[in-house]
């Protein structure tokens, strides 16, 4: 079953020792291999600017691909994961919600 995830990072021991564009782009890049190897693929990132730190929301094939590329992009000190759990559109949580509610 499909599992999206939530994930925010702030930049890691390499990533912050990154002297260049072009060196931060080639750690930039191990992130999305990393990601990829597991069967992830980015649909949404960006900086949360109030709590300072990045944001990405990926889909993976099932929880444990997902929790293996978390685990995989942690031990390569690129990022420091702050967070990281299942992501639930609104629409999919509304619904579910109300389902619940007229169940009870």
């Amino acid at each position: 079953m499909p599992y999206t995830l939530m994930t925010t990072i702030k930049p890691g021991p390499r990533m912050q020792e990154a002297e260049s564009a072009e060196e931060l782009a080639s750690l930039l890049a191990e992130v999305t291999a990393i990601r990829e190897a597991n069967g992830g693929e980015m649909v949404l990132g960006g900086q949360d600017t109030a709590n300072g730190v990045f944001v990405s929301i990926s889909t993976y094939p099932d929880v444990e691909a997902a929790t293996k590329a978390s685990f995989e992009i942690s031990v390569s000190r690129l990022v420091e994961i702050v967070s990281s759990g299942r992501f639930i559109s609104n629409e999919d949580f509304f619904s579910g919600m109300m389902a619940a509610m007229d169940k009870a």
